[in-house]
């Protein structure tokens, strides 16, 4: 039972953000890869993608620099998370 609600709740939060609307940056699907999620303005990207068993990864690039900044994975277990900074 609880795989089969991480996956919902992995699923839910994948919509939550791809609805997402602001002004400020634009949120589409990869075109090449729906399992990946950009949110995009002028000067950064964030970069959200969903692989195998609930993990999700979180880059932030800086477009101006094209230097990542931030790289975050997690899954949807036991709020373990990992991260690591650039």
């Amino acid at each position: 039972m609880d795989e089969f609600l991480k996956d919902i709740h992995t699923e839910i939060f994948y919509y939550w953000i791809l609805n997402q609307k602001n002004r400020l940056y634009r949120c589409f699907q990869d075109p090449d890869n729906h399992q990946i999620i950009i949110l995009e303005n002028e000067d950064s990207q964030g970069i959200i993608t969903f692989n195998k068993y609930n993990i999700i990864e979180l880059t932030v690039v800086n477009k101006i620099k094209h230097k990542n900044r931030i790289l975050s994975s997690f899954s949807n277990e036991k709020s373990s998370s990992r991260k690591t900074s650039f």
